[in-house]
């Protein structure tokens, strides 16, 4: 899915979920903060047997990131999201 993608990112459904052949998946809530309460909707996704049954969240590779530079193509944040990969994959 990744390979095909024409946009920096992707919006998809739960539905989708199974087509998901990701090592690794970095997600951010759309709105605000993690611990925002619009998200309190999205965060029950991580309850859902589709998200439970995916390669990478078995393998505890899903890293939420703040989404503040994450939904920014500007330099400064691509600066920031280099820094949470290698804060995240060097570990």
């Amino acid at each position: 899915m990744a390979s095909e993608m024409k946009d920096f990112h992707a919006v998809i459904s739960e539905e989708v979920l199974p087509e998901l052949n990701a090592d690794h998946i970095i997600v951010f809530p759309s709105n605000g903060y993690w611990d925002s309460a619009e998200n309190r909707e999205a965060e029950k996704l991580f309850d859902s047997p589709l998200w439970k049954s995916m390669p990478a969240v078995k393998n505890g590779h899903v890293y939420q990131v703040d989404r503040t530079h994450w939904q920014s193509g500007a330099i400064y944040a691509n600066m920031k999201k280099i820094d949470d990969l290698l804060n995240i994959f060097t570990k």
